[in-house]
C-alpha cells in the first residue's frame, strides 16, 4: 500500500513540477514570495527530484534501491527549512499560503525522517534476531 500512496503523490508532484514549468506566470500569483519566470522554472526542477524517486516506487520494492535518494531528499529538504526560518520576513504572499507552505514543509521533513526511521528499524529486526 505505501508503494502505490509514495508513487501517487510522486506522479502529483511531477504534475506539479510540469506546470510550474510550462506556466511560470500562474505559479508566481500564488506562490508565497515573488518569484520570476527563471526562478519558477528553477524550482520545478527541485520539485521534480524528490518526485521522480516516489514514482520509482511503483516500480521498484527494494528500499536499499530509495535510501540515498531519501537522504539526499531529506537533508535537502532541512537546509529549505532552516532557509525558510532564517527569510522568514520574506514571505510575502497571503498569509494563509505562507503558513500552508510552512505546514507542507514540515509535514514532509516529518515525514521523511520517519519513514527512514521506520525502514531502518525493519531492516535492523530480522539481524536482531539472529
Amino acid at each position: 500500500m505505501a508503494p502505490l500512496i509514495g508513487g501517487t503523490a510522486g506522479c502529483l508532484q511531477l504534475a506539479f513540477a510540469a506546470f510550474m514549468f510550462v506556466s511560470p506566470a500562474t505559479v508566481s500569483r500564488r506562490w508565497p514570495w515573488e518569484l520570476t519566470p527563471l526562478t519558477a522554472r528553477t524550482l520545478s526542477a527541485f520539485v521534480a527530484f524528490p518526485a521522480v524517486t516516489w514514482v520509482c516506487l511503483l516500480f521498484e520494492r527494494r528500499w536499499s534501491a530509495f535510501a540515498i535518494s531519501f537522504e539526499t531528499a531529506t537533508v535537502g529538504l532541512a537546509l529549505v527549512a532552516v532557509a525558510a526560518v532564517r527569510a522568514a520576513g520574506e514571505f510575502d504572499g497571503p498569509p494563509a499560503q505562507v503558513w500552508i507552505y510552512r505546514g507542507a514543509l514540515a509535514v514532509a521533513l516529518v515525514g521523511l525522517v520517519a519513514l527512514q526511521l521506520v525502514q531502518r528499524r525493519a531492516r535492523a529486526l530480522p539481524e536482531a534476531a539472529v
